[in-house]
């Protein structure tokens, strides 16, 4: 009985100084999903040039698969029009089947060259928006059109995606832009952009 006690006490003493080791202590980013990003020249340096990006994990669909992995990456920068002297914020998502490092699809500010079908809802405002071709996308409400970057730094919130492409693709994924305008403002995209 004695040596079964000692075992029993060993083995308590292993397992509780097992769980001493001190805890990381993980970080929370003050920009929430987003992360502010430095542009690099061709000798891997920073440039001074911001963009802030988002890795999404979502699915996309076609005639050979169903419900297979996807990644997007979503950015945000700063952009100027020499021709009309405004400053602007623009977007563009790139979408990775299967996660393989490779870009099978992208979409630019206005979602061209997405497909009709392309939607994106914000269930919590209770909002939907319709993509058409070279048009942006028409709030189903109101019926004003909105690029869908405009749409993202309109109110936080989260957005499911629908996106269609060609072959019948169809991606989808869930967007959280909560902390996406801090993002901005801290890399500077924000500095010479006047509101409408």
């Amino acid at each position: 009985m004695k040596q079964y006690l000692v075992f029993v006490f060993t083995l308590l003493a292993i397992v509780g100084c097992g769980n001493r080791t001190p805890k990381q202590v993980v970080e929370e980013s003050p920009y929430g999903d987003w992360e502010i990003c430095d542009y690099k020249n061709d000798f891997d340096e920073p440039t001074g040039e911001k963009f802030v990006r988002q890795i999404i994990r979502g699915d996309f669909s076609n005639s050979a698969t169903a419900s297979s992995p996807l990644r997007v990456i979503v950015f945000f920068n700063h952009s100027y029009n020499s021709y009309s002297d405004k400053h602007s914020v623009d977007g563009y998502m790139r979408f990775d089947e299967y996660c393989d490092g490779t870009e099978d699809f992208h979409i630019w500010y206005d979602a061209s060259p997405a497909k009709r079908g392309t939607k994106i809802v914000d269930r919590p405002n209770h909002k939907a928006y319709h993509y058409e071709e070279r048009r942006g996308f028409q709030e189903v409400e109101d019926k004003t059109w909105h690029y869908w970057p405009d749409i993202l730094r309109a109110s936080p919130s989260t957005y499911e995606f629908t996106v269609k492409g060609d072959y019948q693709d169809e991606y989808r994924f869930t967007i959280n832009t909560e902390k996406l305008e801090l993002a901005l403002k801290d890399a500077g995209i924000l500095e010479n952009v006047v509101p409408e």
